[in-house]
């Protein structure tokens, strides 16, 4: 009869261990296909798919993106963006590199580990006095948007602080342009020998 007991018991728990086991095994299994899966040009245009559905909810003007590569496990590249709104060319990138560490995201830290940002162009200009071509660029209609900003509020009033620490370890920007233009300088090539915030002209920073 005692040994009918311990056989029992090690029959139970060589069913626990088994268990285990084989949970383990499989969850390994579908992260080595997941991550082979996050390799693939498909899985790069769901990603495409999912930012033009975000950005087409959460902007009033027309958000283009050309193509991606890279893997979410390592970088990404965003090639081609572009903000335009009524054919008016507010900002492109060429190029934009993004890395993140996602492990320290366990402990509410984003860890950005590279962030460059290639030939650059922002455009903003007063296209009659009072009214510039950036304005109402942010749907205020977007439900998206409304519920995270919404939110995050309520995280940081909560929490006393935004929830998460980000860092960045690498923040480039490779050939950066910017025209800013009010309405009475709409037209003018001027240089300036100090700033002037009415016309601004930055090329190649």
């Amino acid at each position: 009869m005692i040994f009918k007991k311990n056989n029992a018991k090690r029959t139970l728990s060589r069913k626990i261990s088994n268990v285990f086991i084989y949970f383990s095994l499989g969850l390994f299994l579908l992260l080595v296909l997941f991550f082979g899966f996050s390799q693939t040009s498909t899985f790069r245009n769901l990603i495409r798919d999912k930012i033009l559905e975000i950005t087409d909810e959460a902007f009033t003007a027309d958000f283009n993106l050309g193509s991606i590569e890279g893997t979410i496990f390592t970088s990404i590249t965003l090639n081609d963006i572009s903000l335009v709104k009524n054919n008016d060319t507010l900002i492109t990138a060429k190029k934009i590199d993004l890395g993140i560490n996602p492990f320290p995201l366990l402990i509410k830290e984003l860890n950005i580990t590279k962030f460059r940002l290639h030939d650059v162009e922002v455009n903003l200009r007063e296209i009659e006095p009072g009214k510039w071509n950036s304005d109402d660029i942010i749907s205020h209609d977007s439900t998206l948007v409304t519920a995270e900003v919404g939110t995050l509020k309520e995280e940081t009033k909560n929490q006393g602080e935004f929830p998460f620490n980000i860092k960045v370890n690498d923040l480039t920007l490779d050939n950066l342009n910017i025209t800013l233009k009010k309405y009475s300088f709409r037209n003018s090539n001027k240089k300036y020998n100090t700033i002037n915030f009415d016309d601004l002209s930055i090329s190649n920073f």
